[in-house]
């Protein structure tokens, strides 16, 4: 994916980290999704492909799309 120029690596930063333990608070979540979801917003991000239900429930809460990858395979092929 990084080479077809849709896959990025990203710091984390203040910011994110910051915006991290507030999302824990609200949604009660582990660091790494809370991360996820914190530098996904930081960064403009507008699809989060996740075979994790929860992660992807707390990103749609927070304004971003996601698509779970096992039981909706067509839906992140299309997204990708």
């Amino acid at each position: 994916m990084a080479r077809l120029g849709s896959l990025q690596i990203l710091p984390i930063t203040t910011k994110s980290f910051t915006e991290s333990w507030l999302l824990i608070l609200k949604h009660n979540l582990y660091m790494a999704g809370a991360l996820h979801v914190s530098t996904s917003k930081e960064s403009g991000c507008n699809i989060i492909l996740s075979a994790d239900d929860e992660l992807i429930q707390i990103a749609k809460k927070e304004g971003i799309d996601a698509t779970n990858i096992e039981s909706e395979p067509e839906t992140a092929l299309a997204s990708s």
